[in-house]
């Protein structure tokens, strides 16, 4: 007789039981984006003035603003992307959003042609801009650039 004291039978509710476990485990961890924490939900910082309009940014620090246009995918791509950086490794910098189309006067002031567009401003002055779609990983890679510049 032969004996199976040496073999593993795996069958499907295995299987299934092991998926179920590593779904909890990125579940956990954070690995799946549930739409929410993506996205940021910093509201537009816009003061009136009796004349026009125009854009309060803080004078310190490392700031990403992102000029959209409402609807625009490329512009939600965007957001999400800026999203994922202030929730992960960008906590340094503050994040805003303005919608350009509405906003056409600041547009103007900051010589805004396209949207999605991103100004990056150290103590308000501009040192650099994005024009356009950017992932998350190549947005990861200018915050640390930027930001090593800044603290140098």
């Amino acid at each position: 007789m032969r004996s199976n004291q040496g073999n593993i039978r795996l069958t499907t509710t295995h299987f299934c039981f092991l998926f179920i476990l590593f779904l909890g485990v990125v579940y956990v961890k954070g690995w799946i984006d549930n739409g929410e924490e993506s996205r940021f939900d910093i509201t537009n910082r816009i003061q009136s003035y009796p004349d026009s309009l125009a854009l309060d940014l803080p004078g310190e620090g490392l700031c990403f603003v992102l000029f959209y246009d409402e609807g625009d995918s490329l512009g939600e791509q965007m957001e999400k992307s800026l999203g994922q950086l202030s929730g992960n490794e960008g906590k340094e910098a503050t994040y805003y959003k303005v919608n350009g189309p509405e906003n056409e006067r600041i547009c103007m002031d900051y010589d805004i042609a396209g949207f999605p567009s991103v100004l990056i401003l150290k103590d308000g002055v501009e040192i650099n801009r994005i024009w356009g779609v950017t992932s998350y990983y190549t947005l990861k890679h200018i915050y640390r650039r930027v930001y090593a510049e800044a603290h140098s």
